[in-house]
């Protein structure tokens, strides 16, 4: 039997296809562990999944005490905030206060998870929104977290991004480096900065590697590095809020977003088109993406990556919706 419902909301887990057939059952592996829920207040968000030659790796938003909300009655399943129970309104607002970067790594195609580790500076917290993105030309793992002192997104003042990188697969990382100069084309002001999106960034045919960014203020942008990290430029900022990007066949680069800052409203996505390829998102066009034929409720993602060289099964990433009692 798979996990339930409130379980799932407080778990990043991995969807493991039994086999390439559309129709093949689902088996569920939990990346973290009841012991590293626990540690974590019960809830971890926003994971994103790295994949590498020899591993994958999950990245996630270790919550903490608050559970990353101002919601005084905050509650992840069975476990609420402040003896809560559990019968809360819609705003989560969120703090990251209590927040902190971990990671978990698998060596056999997400059949099994070890080395949880925290990747942000031990015994600090107040770190959000971090992705991590594998350089295949130089063979090592690039990840980026923000601190936020005022610890909101809405907005978010005076960050700073931070840079660490691992070649040895996390068992070792290189000391944080402040990149918040290089980016902050990004952001319209010190009052209300970018930070990265829950979504998916990429490393592009090329080498490029994309970090798509979004403000509370509804801006979106692009940061965006040619030599693997060392040194980043930014594209122009867009209309947008949480995006994701990919790279297509043709070269083209799509990016995805949540529709709620244009005249069609909350509920649809937005598409961005960048017809120069490697250029950055300077050519962009917004259209109304209807995924569904009623307007999205939610925002959502998944991440997929191969299982192994041969292998014809695919690992997802996802979390699933908040039970009713945590809406």
């Amino acid at each position: 039997m798979p996990p339930s419902a409130a379980t799932l909301a407080a778990t990043a887990a991995a969807l493991m296809a039994a086999g390439a057939a559309p129709d093949a059952p689902l088996a569920y592996e939990e990346v973290f562990s009841q012991a590293e829920l626990e540690a974590c207040g019960w809830r971890i968000r926003t994971p994103a999944l790295v994949q590498t030659k020899k591993a994958m790796h999950v990245l996630g938003r270790c919550c903490g005490a608050n559970l990353c909300s101002t919601n005084p009655h905050m509650c992840v399943g069975t476990h609420c905030k402040n003896g809560s129970s559990g019968a809360i309104g819609a705003e989560l607002g969120d703090d990251n206060s209590d927040s902190t970067t971990v990671m978990k790594t698998s060596w056999d195609g997400g059949r099994s998870w070890t080395n949880f580790q925290t990747i942000t500076p031990k015994g600090a917290a107040g770190y959000s929104c971090s992705h991590g993105l594998y350089d295949r030309q130089r063979d090592r793992v690039v990840v980026q977290y923000t601190r936020f002192p005022t610890n909101t997104t809405r907005p978010a003042s005076s960050l700073s991004t931070y840079q660490v990188i691992t070649e040895d697969e996390g068992r070792s990382w290189t000391a944080p480096r402040d990149i918040s100069d290089q980016i902050r084309g990004c952001s319209v002001s010190e009052e209300n900065m970018m930070y990265l999106s829950a979504g998916e960034k990429i490393q592009t045919k090329s080498g490029r590697m994309l970090w798509p960014a979004h403000s509370f203020g509804g801006h979106a942008c692009v940061w965006y590095s040619d030599d693997g990290g060392d040194s980043y430029n930014v594209s122009e900022i867009l209309v947008g809020n949480e995006v994701s990007v990919a790279e297509l066949g043709d070269g083209r680069i799509l990016m995805n977003g949540r529709g709620s800052e244009y005249p069609f409203g909350p509920g649809h996505r937005v598409r961005y088109w960048s017809y120069d390829g490697e250029a950055p998102l300077s050519s962009c066009r917004a259209c109304k993406s209807i995924l569904r034929k009623r307007p999205l409720k939610r925002s959502c993602f998944a991440q997929t990556a191969r299982a192994g060289a041969r292998a014809r099964s695919r690992r997802w990433l996802g979390t699933t919706a908040r039970p009713a009692s945590a809406r």
